[in-house]
């Protein structure tokens, strides 16, 4: 950050500025986007006791075991069992079948490129836009977005409510790691078209083909004075 002259630089994980941005701003709806357990949505609840918070989750192993677990119902999570992209209707969704915990979220739109076991199914999708429809009017949004090679679909179709978003934590990827998706690069383009900046990566970004970014609107970021920070996590 700047103080006086000086130039410095910010230790932080991008998930953690996400954390203090929601107890900062307090937005109004919080989307967790490829939920997979709502791990992320219970801790959003604990920062914000009265937002909503919907948690998308595509999977439908994933999905019945949210709706099984008491800890969402009690703190009002609304739990929805569709894919988010830029359409709507049904979608190709690729399933990997393990009993690794951290692979129970790795499924997709898109087969993996790696040659990885996937199981096609049919799962519902619906753009953010017409879940919302006219519904956002002056409320403001959080997105917490993990789709694993999806990111750029679920920001198209999101024009509108991408308009309510003051910032977004979004796992991208620089190199191609399933079938037909977009990179990092055409997603900040995405997000730069929609008004929203980069502001934090991590700091071995450059040494992976697949991490977080948050983004912010710009007006939002150099209005409150945080682009005197510097921020590289």
């Amino acid at each position: 950050f700047i103080y006086g002259k000086i130039r410095m630089k910010i230790l932080i994980y991008p998930e953690y500025l996400f954390y203090f941005f929601l107890k900062k701003y307090s937005p109004d709806i919080v989307c967790d986007i490829g939920s997979r357990d709502g791990r992320e949505s219970l801790k959003f609840r604990s920062i914000l006791p009265a937002a909503k918070i919907i948690a998308f989750e595509a999977n439908p192993f994933n999905y019945t075991a949210m709706s099984n677990d008491e800890r969402l119902a009690v703190n009002s999570i609304d739990v929805v069992n569709r894919a988010v992209s830029d359409e709507d209707g049904a979608i190709d969704f690729y399933k990997i079948d393990t009993d690794e915990a951290w692979k129970s979220g790795a499924s997709s739109i898109f087969a993996r490129s790696d040659g990885s076991e996937n199981k096609k199914i049919q799962v519902a999708v619906v753009r953010l836009d017409d879940y919302f429809s006219a519904d956002l009017k002056s409320k403001s949004v959080a997105m917490w977005v993990d789709v694993e090679g999806a990111a750029f679909q679920v920001i198209n179709g999101a024009s509108d409510t991408m308009k309510n978003t003051m910032f977004a934590h979004v796992e991208v990827e620089t190199d191609y790691i399933w079938d037909g998706q977009k990179l990092k690069s055409d997603v900040d383009e995405l997000m730069r078209r929609n008004g929203l900046i980069e502001v934090a990566r991590p700091w071995n970004s450059n040494r992976k083909k697949q991490f977080d970014v948050l983004y912010m609107q710009k007006e939002l970021f150099e209005n409150n004075r945080l682009s005197n920070y510097y921020i590289i996590t």
